[in-house]
């Protein structure tokens, strides 16, 4: 049998059938058209603030001041990562919030009326959603406080990275348009009175984090000290995403021909920080410049208690000393100093210097000086400068690091002749002195 003729005919949408009867009416579908309008939406800047907001410093002392990330390219591209763009960083002090701000392009300029939102999803906290203002061409968040404070102890956000989103219907739908990320130290206290070096605050930082105590934090930090080669690193990379990354140096090793140069030059924390400087001392630093970083950066996560010592022969036991011999130096089995110059019964010509200790980034540095300086906290001696300690006492640190001290002496003859004497190991022979 051949199959049965149908026919359809559109009669107001009625269904015609081969018996002739009419089908119900099935009503036409109607499919809206809407007009979506694309924005093309990126991250231009963003700031950050808060009551523990403290602003970082590059290692030249300039601020870091808000905008603390912004993309600086031409035509913006929402990166941040270019060269000349802005990815500051910014530091808070632990258990605080984080407040920010930010601006955004976009295009077309939305009408006028838009009710446009932003946030931002952040790493354990977020930024909520605030109504987005139009103006010269970019949205505007508003400062905002994030949702949720920052853990106790010290910490490292490297970076922060916030994904930000942008709803065009009241909040509805959301979609990314972009990520920014900053670094963000969290110190452990409020900083003390010092310069917030970007370096000094993240040597603090990058060791640190995870402490909840004042004296983990200062162990985590001092280990960065200990080795000590190569030297202790200065920041990655600055602000403007410049890379850095220097191994900093105590002096020079006593064979470089710019030794000479390093007492006049090395001896400020700042000195050891400039990136700009000559690269032959570009990152040295004299025992004042190392001692200062420890201290500094101490300081500047809000641990109090460390204090900088100047050590020096002590005049009221040897009024004529003038050096100390740091180790290693080799001595006869006697000397021939004269008599009235005891207990130095070495001539300097007697006593010879054989490879040192080594200090930071460098193998053998100088081996003898008028003076030294180094830290002390919670009872203990750090010595920055050669990575060593901490040391129980001033007689722990004397002994494991002088082999011996140097004195002029005034002979019956009238001449004056340098002479040395062994480090005495069961008597302090050097004087500490807070600064």
């Amino acid at each position: 049998m051949s199959s049965p003729f149908i026919k359809t005919t559109l009669l107001g949408i009625g269904l015609l059938l081969s018996n002739g009867a009419m089908a119900a009416t099935v009503e036409p579908v109607v499919i809206a058209k809407r007009n979506f309008k694309v924005f093309d939406v990126k991250p231009a800047e963003v700031s950050f603030s808060g009551t523990k907001y403290h602003e970082v410093k590059n290692d030249l002392a300039a601020n870091y001041a808000a905008p603390h990330w912004q993309d600086n390219s031409s035509p913006p591209n929402g990166t941040g990562t270019d060269e000349g763009d802005r990815r500051y960083p910014v530091s808070f002090t632990a258990g605080s919030k984080i407040s920010a701000s930010a601006k955004f392009w976009i295009s077309p300029a939305p009408a006028s009326g838009a009710d446009i939102r932003i946030r931002a999803l952040g790493p354990g906290f977020d930024f909520p959603s605030k109504a987005a203002t139009f103006s010269s061409g970019q949205l505007l968040y508003p400062v905002s406080e994030a949702t949720e404070a920052l853990a106790s102890g010290v910490g490292f956000l490297n970076p922060m990275v916030l994904n930000w989103q942008v709803s065009t219907d009241g909040g509805n739908t959301w979609r990314t348009v972009g990520q920014t990320g900053d670094r963000v130290y969290i110190t452990f206290g409020d900083p003390l009175a010092t310069t917030l070096y970007e370096t000094v605050m993240d040597v603090g930082a990058r060791n640190a984090a995870g402490s909840t105590t004042a004296d983990d934090a200062v162990a985590a930090i001092w280990a960065d000290f200990l080795g000590p080669i190569p030297g202790v690193q200065r920041k990655v990379r600055d602000g403007l995403n410049a890379n850095d990354g220097v191994a900093m140096r105590y002096w020079l090793d006593t064979s470089d021909p710019n030794l000479a140069f390093v007492g006049g030059l090395c001896q400020q924390l700042s000195n050891m920080l400039d990136p700009t400087r000559p690269a032959a001392i570009n990152g040295v630093g004299t025992c004042l410049a190392w001692a200062s970083l420890f201290h500094s950066v101490l300081r500047a996560q809000g641990i109090s208690g460390s204090e900088i010592n100047q050590v020096t022969p002590n005049p009221s036991v040897y009024s004529n000393a003038t050096g100390m011999l740091v180790k290693n130096w080799t001595f006869p089995t006697t000397g021939t100093a004269p008599a009235e110059c005891a207990p130095f019964t070495y001539r300097l010509s007697e006593v010879s210097d054989a490879p040192g200790v080594s200090g930071q980034g460098i193998g053998n540095p100088p081996p003898a000086f008028g003076n030294h300086f180094i830290v002390k906290y919670g009872g203990k001696w750090y010595d920055p400068s050669y990575g060593s300690g901490p040391y129980n006492s001033d007689s722990a640190w004397e002994n494991a690091s002088l082999d011996g001290f140097i004195a002029k002496c005034t002979t019956s003859g009238g001449g004056d002749i340098d002479v040395v004497k062994k480090n005495n190991t069961s008597v302090v022979e050097s004087l500490f002195e807070a600064q």
